[in-house]
């Protein structure tokens, strides 16, 4: 990245660094279509054709997560990052809400289309928010996610539920999901003995993984990706396009699935 960013845990420098390789983008190629954000514990489900052919079916539209409960003591109460920790001051913010801005929350790995980043970056609303949330705690749940509700905003509108996101699959205890291995801070780690499941579900992405715990189930998905990468098989793109116009998900359909 151009710009470096030093990554404070709960702060507004999570979204900076991000905005900072979002920028670089834009500046240096031109054709890109979607930004995608992931983490260090993320694996592909699909092969990188696989994840263009899909992400065209979506004509323009984010992916974005943005009906988690909004937690109010972190946006109207000042924090300050003192020594890289977020404190809590407990005195009230008396600064109003940007304009037109409906607080949203949401899980922070998304799909971004182009249009929306640049929005991000052009905007008045887009740089007023951000400067907003600089006084708030764990600002990354909220800016995308608040932004991306607002029906005049590109990529939009939702809100939407975490079962009609495509870009990334986990399994959270909050959401009542199964889990076959260990979870840690209420996510799932998964082992080799989800990769049946893991090899049915639509989504781009699956989080989450931790080699040093089960590295079988890794091997296995990269075996399948390099498989399906030099050997291609048929794949069903109607049906993503079906969900971007509806945005209804039932990952137990065969017609999601790929048979390699």
């Amino acid at each position: 990245a151009s710009q470096l960013v030093h990554v404070a845990w709960g702060t507004s420098s999570r979204i900076t660094a991000e905005m900072a390789c979002q920028l670089d983008a834009l500046k240096r190629n031109k054709k890109w279509k979607y930004f995608i954000n992931l983490t260090g514990q993320d694996f592909p489900l699909k092969t990188n054709i696989e994840i263009v052919r899909i992400l065209r079916e979506f004509n323009g539209q984010n992916d974005i997560m943005n009906t988690r409960e909004v937690h109010l003591n972190r946006l109207f109460y000042v924090h300050k990052d003192i020594a890289d920790v977020v404190v809590n001051t407990y005195t009230l913010r008396t600064d109003p809400l940007p304009k037109n801005i409906n607080v949203r929350r949401g899980d922070l790995p998304c799909a971004l289309s182009r249009q929306f980043v640049q929005y991000l970056h052009h905007s008045d609303a887009g740089k007023d928010w951000l400067k907003w949330l600089d006084k708030s705690s764990f600002p990354e749940e909220s800016f995308y996610h608040s932004l991306a509700s607002t029906s005049s905003v590109p990529g939009g509108p939702g809100p939407r539920d975490v079962s009609q996101i495509i870009s990334r699959v986990n399994s959270w205890s909050i959401d009542n999901q199964t889990c076959n291995g260990e979870r840690v801070n209420r996510v799932c780690i998964y082992t080799w003995e989800q990769l049946p499941w893991l090899t049915r579900q639509p989504h781009l992405f699956a989080n989450r993984f931790d080699a040093s715990r089960d590295g079988l189930v890794l091997r296995c998905l990269e075996e399948a990706l390099n498989r399906r990468t030099y050997s291609p098989v048929a794949f069903n793109t109607g049906v993503y396009k079906i969900f971007a116009e509806t945005r209804l998900l039932n990952s137990t359909e065969q017609s999601w699935q790929i048979l390699a």
